[in-house]
């Protein structure tokens, strides 16, 4: 017996590139898709910039293969007393004394 598989790899991969951003950045990995109630897909993808910054984006499709980023990278935001245990993750040591 011969299976189908349930998961078809896009062709035109990737579906979301460096020059597709609204930043100068070498890489854009790690994206995870959801779709909306309301039929949007949502992405968000980790974004190295070119000093190698990670910064995470969100991009947005009708039909889940024409994205378009935000115009702005997700800024993270946490309560004072959080603050010390967000610094020590891997976003926050790559924002402290930055906008993130």
């Amino acid at each position: 017996m011969q299976h189908k598989s349930i998961i078809t790899r896009y062709e035109n991969n990737p579906i979301l590139k460096p020059e597709d951003m609204p930043a100068p950045c070498c890489a854009v990995y790690n994206s995870g898709v959801i779709k909306t109630d309301g039929g949007e897909y949502i992405m968000m993808s980790r974004f190295e910039e070119l000093n190698k910054r990670q910064c995470v984006w969100v991009s947005r499709s009708k039909d889940g293969f024409h994205f378009t980023p935000d115009s702005e990278p997700v800024n993270f935001v946490c309560a004072p007393e959080e603050e010390e245990e967000y610094n020590e993750t891997e976003i926050g040591r790559a924002c402290v004394g930055k906008e993130c």
